[in-house]
C-alpha cells in the first residue's frame, strides 16, 4: 500500500468514526482530531479477505499462462472467464 493509499484509507476510517458519534456525546471529536489520532496510533486497514478458491485460480492461471503470470497473481484478471470457470469448477467439484 502506498503512502497516498494509506492516507486515503485513514481519511475514510476517520470519516466513518466521526459519522458514528452522537453529537451530544461529551467525548465528541472533530474529523481532523480523529484522523490525527489514527495516524498517530499507526492505524492501517485490515487485510482484505480473499476467497481461497480465487487464490487457487490465480495460481493455476499464472502457471498455465506465464506471459500474464504477475497480472494473474496480482488479481488483475479476476473477472476473466478463465478465473470464473476455475472457481465454478472447484465449487461444482465440492458439491459432487
Amino acid at each position: 500500500m502506498t503512502n497516498e493509499e494509506l492516507d486515503e484509507a485513514r481519511a475514510n476510517e476517520a470519516l466513518r468514526v466521526w459519522g458514528e458519534q452522537p453529537l451530544e456525546d461529551p467525548g465528541y471529536c472533530s474529523f481532523g482530531v480523529i484522523a490525527a489520532r489514527l495516524a498517530r496510533e499507526g492505524w492501517t486497514p485490515p487485510e482484505p479477505v480473499v476467497d481461497p478458491d480465487l487464490v487457487a485460480g490465480r495460481a493455476w492461471c499464472a502457471e498455465h499462462f506465464p506471459g500474464d503470470r504477475f497480472g494473474y497473481l496480482r488479481g488483475d484478471y479476476d473477472s476473466q472467464v478463465r478465473i470464473r470457470a476455475f472457481i465454478a469448477g472447484i465449487k461444482h467439484g465440492r458439491q459432487s
